[in-house]
């Protein structure tokens, strides 16, 4: 089988760990693994996120109590061609909360970050909502823990 993976955001996390953020093309379809490594490189967690159709992941952010936040898009979960998605993972990898944002066409995050009282500001592209094609996009999330 054939597949490609393409690193697209590093965090450093609690306990001097690194965050990788990589996302696996496979054929027709892709899956996303997050892999989480110390600095001594040890391998900590792999874990894939993502349906039946495309999805990518282009950014993380760590939250204080070591979660991590990853934004992206997903053509298999939401209404839209292709929607925004943000997943939120406990410090082992385990899926928290998933929730997608857009419209009938295509929507994508680009970049997260977390404010200081830990909501969850997102930065993107929409095609739905805005002026025309192609608008920029920035959201801004309650903390939810």
């Amino acid at each position: 089988m054939t597949y490609y993976n393409l690193g697209t955001s590093i965090r450093c996390g609690p306990m001097k760990r690194i965050l990788i953020l990589l996302w696996v093309l496979i054929f027709l379809g892709t899956l996303i693994p997050a892999e989480k490594v110390s600095i001594e490189e040890h391998l900590y967690w792999v874990k894939t996120y993502g349906g039946s159709d495309f999805e990518v992941a282009n950014a993380v952010a760590v939250a204080p109590n070591g979660d991590v936040i990853v934004a992206g898009s997903t053509a298999s979960f939401g209404g839209g061609a292709q929607d925004l998605w943000i997943l939120r993972l406990d410090e082992n990898g385990n899926l928290k909360w998933q929730k997608t944002y857009g419209g009938g066409d295509f929507e994508v995050a680009t970049a997260i970050a977390l404010a200081l009282n830990s909501d969850i500001i997102v930065a993107g592209n929409t095609n739905s909502s805005g002026a025309g094609k192609g608008d920029v996009w920035v959201l801004r999330f309650p903390r939810m823990v």
